[in-house]
């Protein structure tokens, strides 16, 4: 765990702050390429089920804090891993000659959250677990509806 005290602390925490928002422009930004390249309908699909797993990723946050399901196991949900496993899946279905790329930077992420202290290995494991959980149903709905369209 890296020290408040660390002369590293103000960079990893500024960088572990930074990492959803730039996260969620890409997911933005690939949207509007899918609406110049392909249709605005594909790239609305592709806003929706990514929308649509954010959205679950914190209707498990609300139900966590209503029942307390990660304290009754002595852990805490980490939205931070939740939201960016969410987007980075939904950017890999849709940008997936960048697949590789999105699911190291993913990785690096998460374990900088360990590293900085935020959230221990197992509570990252699992809200990243329940984050593709409830994105993938959409991404695989998304793909359906898209090759539907195209046949």
């Amino acid at each position: 765990m890296v020290p408040s005290s660390s002369n590293w602390y103000p960079l990893l925490d500024t960088l572990a702050d930074s990492v959803n928002p730039i996260l969620a422009f890409f997911a933005i930004v690939v949207a509007l390429r899918e609406w110049r390249r392909s249709s605005p309908t594909v790239a609305m699909v592709c806003l929706g089920s990514a929308a649509l797993g954010l959205l679950g990723i914190y209707a498990v946050q609300f139900l966590d804090a209503t029942f307390s399901i990660w304290r009754g196991l002595r852990g805490d949900y980490s939205t931070h891993a939740a939201f960016a496993t969410s987007v980075v899946m939904s950017l890999a279905f849709w940008w997936p000659r960048r697949r590789v790329l999105l699911v190291l930077l993913w990785a690096a992420y998460l374990l900088l959250i360990v590293i900085m202290g935020y959230h221990r290995p197992v509570d990252v494991l699992t809200s990243s677990v329940v984050a593709c959980a409830v994105t993938l149903p959409w991404q695989i709905a998304a793909r359906r509806v898209v090759s539907q369209r195209s046949e």
